[in-house]
């Protein structure tokens, strides 16, 4: 994945978790700043990762996996942070699940080769960008669910309209009458 831009990304008070009235700082300026949470520099309330925890929890998932032959695709549409989908990757995700057609755009943009669409792909827009994405990068590799064969079909015509050379890859979203 692509995090060097990351670091240059200006951010200021219109990003959650940001002091107001401050100017624009990039990710390496504010790291620099010394803030400190508990010292109550930031807004609270906030979420903060401990790096004991985070290589803890990055060593049993892998051992996990490992030991049941498993495989995960972890919702980065939890954190959208491309750091963490990039130490998921690296740990043996096999995806990066997102829910809706930003968050996908987002974890393209910093190179996700492999996302799984955690929803049915719908809205023009949406089959236009992802059949683009899909013609732009050969190794783009997109899952996404279905529900009913009117969405299937939908899906059809875009990609007949917009041919890239192989089919939108599609998971079964299965259920029940009444459920």
């Amino acid at each position: 994945m692509r995090l060097d831009p990351i670091l240059q990304e200006p951010l200021d008070d219109r990003v959650k978790g940001m002091p107001g009235g401050l100017a624009a700082l990039t990710l390496q300026q504010i790291g620099r700043q010394g803030w400190r949470l508990l010292a109550e520099d930031l807004p609270l309330p906030a979420c903060i990762l401990s790096q004991s925890a985070l290589d803890h929890n990055r060593a049993l998932m892998r051992r996990f996996l490992e030991a049941n032959g498993a495989v995960i695709a972890p919702h980065g549409k939890t954190t959208m942070s491309p750091q963490l989908f990039q130490l998921q990757l690296d740990d043996g995700a096999f995806a990066i699940t997102v829910g809706n057609i930003h968050q996908i755009q987002v974890a393209r943009r910093f190179g996700a080769r492999r996302v799984i669409l955690a929803n049915q792909l719908i809205g023009r827009q949406a089959f236009r960008y992802v059949l683009e994405e899909m013609a732009r990068d050969p190794e783009f590799d997109f899952y996404c669910l279905v529900d009913s064969v009117a969405l299937v079909e939908r899906m059809a015509a875009a990609a007949r309209a917009r041919p890239v050379g192989r089919p939108i890859q599609v998971l079964l979203e299965g259920g029940f009458a009444g459920g």
